[in-house]
């Protein structure tokens, strides 16, 4: 179990996170959503410690709330809402997620840290879309948006880290690109085992993907749960204040929300 209790957290001024309280389970994918500015990306932030908080996290018992950065990186991986176009190729890029289990003496990666890469490059299914040697000079700069976003996740997958952290995966993504993307996190998640939290926007995408919802509004939780529990109409008009209805999706039966016309 990977507990959050009293999370306080923000900035000097203005928008500060209160009293936030959840708790999550391995393998299933514990989705956070809210409307824009309810805090989703700043709890992020706090659990990486980019900013200063108060509160307990703990994980199977340990607390982990004051771990330094070098225990905090093999504890928890990120994957940002931007990946930025820099001129790295892919396979550098990713073997940076090996970073945390370098020594302090060592002047390059070992062959472990470059199969871990390698692993997770496949894993998340560029082999598929470029060979290896491809990989090896392809620069970070010249893949698209999709193709980043699963470089990205693979560097996360090459921590090693039993918590996941993914803020926006699917931002600026087109339909195909959100479902491969989305797609891959939940077959990473079912096969590992541990913990995935996901900021997401759409709610429908999060109704389709994630097992359970944790709701922000004004910097603080106001339900959480089974995300058909959670995705129900009189639940999300206070949260978006707009009138919705609810659906099923044809396939899964799982809840749609759509706004009333």
């Amino acid at each position: 179990m990977l507990s959050f209790r009293h999370i306080q957290a923000g900035y000097r001024r203005g928008f500060s996170l209160q009293d936030v309280s959840f708790d999550m389970e391995r393998g299933c994918i514990t989705g956070i959503i809210g409307s824009n500015g309810s805090g989703k990306t700043t709890f992020l932030r706090a659990l990486c410690h980019d900013i200063p908080f108060s509160g307990t996290m703990t994980m199977d018992g340990e607390d982990f709330s004051q771990a330094g950065l070098h225990r905090r990186s093999r504890l928890l991986a990120l994957v940002p809402q931007q990946v930025e176009k820099i001129a790295l190729s892919v396979f550098d890029y990713v073997l940076m997620g090996r970073t945390p289990y370098r020594k302090w003496y060592q002047t390059d990666y070992t062959a472990f840290d470059k199969q871990v890469a390698w692993e997770a490059i496949e894993e998340v299914g560029l082999t598929g879309i470029f060979p290896r040697e491809v990989l090896l000079h392809r620069k970070m700069e010249m893949l698209s948006g999709g193709e980043r976003q699963l470089a990205a996740l693979a560097k996360a997958l090459c921590q090693q880290t039993p918590v996941l952290l993914l803020d926006e995966p699917t931002a600026n993504l087109d339909l195909a690109h959100q479902v491969q993307v989305l797609g891959k996190i939940a077959e990473i998640s079912e096969k590992r085992e541990g913990y995935t939290l996901l900021v997401i926007h759409d709610i429908n995408l999060a109704a389709s993907y994630c097992d359970r919802l944790v709701c922000f509004s004004q910097g603080r939780v106001i339900c959480e749960g089974k995300t058909e529990d959670v995705l129900v109409p009189e639940k999300m008009e206070a949260v978006y204040h707009t009138p919705l209805c609810i659906g099923r999706h044809p396939q899964s039966g799982k809840p749609l929300l759509l706004p009333r016309r």
